[in-house]
């Protein structure tokens, strides 16, 4: 039984890697892509008007967000059974299992050398600061389109900002089960404050082009 558990709790952090890094690549396509001159927004063999990419993007964000918050409910739930209703031994080996992973986002790594307090607490920091660089993004684009599908954008919007506040959540929970690491409660703050200027920056033009339009009614 010790094994399963095992086997189910890097089973999902497997599949966490996966989602976070496909995020990372979205966002590196879609950022690549805005800076070509024509209308359309090319993704994998797909072409999209740059007018409609806002809620596209919003609404795969939102998918791949909601996978991140549903793999982190079963870590969550893996380790609180494991812990309550095993030996200790089967909990440090989960605790272990989290820890040493090589996902590059882990917000659970905890390693013992010279390095580790900055690089234990560099994936956390990042996967919130993608989190924010998604969020610029399509929030930028989502403000060329139409009042109708403008509305169906603040609705992704809603959703990608309940799927990463519920994330953050569930990851601060599961970080005070299985690390000792102080900095990973401030580490989050961080991340938000980094996430927040970066948003900011990205969506300084937009701001003052909306501005200009207030301006000239």
């Amino acid at each position: 039984m010790d094994k399963l558990m095992l086997d189910g709790l890097k089973a999902n952090i497997d599949a966490l890697d996966k989602a976070t890094t496909w995020i990372f690549v979205t966002l590196l396509i879609v950022v690549l892509a805005s800076f070509r001159p024509d209308d359309k927004l090319e993704f994998a063999s797909f072409k999209i008007d740059k007018k409609n990419a806002g809620p596209l993007i919003y609404g795969m964000l939102v998918g791949l967000n909601f996978q991140v918050v549903k793999l982190l409910h079963n870590i969550n739930s893996i380790i609180i059974e494991i812990k309550n209703n095993f030996d200790a031994e089967a909990f440090d080996a989960a605790k272990i299992t989290l820890n040493k992973h090589p996902w590059i986002f882990n917000p659970f790594a905890e390693y013992n050398t010279i390095t580790s307090l900055v690089f234990d607490n560099l994936g956390y920091a990042f996967l919130i600061i993608i989190w924010w660089l998604g969020n610029a993004i399509a929030y930028k684009m989502m403000f060329k389109q139409n009042n109708k599908i403008r509305l169906i954008g603040m609705g992704l919007a809603g959703l990608y900002l309940f799927f990463g506040l519920s994330s953050m959540i569930l990851i601060q929970n599961i970080t005070s089960l299985v690390t000792d690491d102080p900095l990973k409660i401030i580490t989050p703050f961080i991340g938000i404050i980094l996430g927040g200027i970066i948003f900011s920056i990205l969506s300084y033009p937009l701001r003052k082009e909306l501005k200009k339009a207030d301006n000239t009614v």
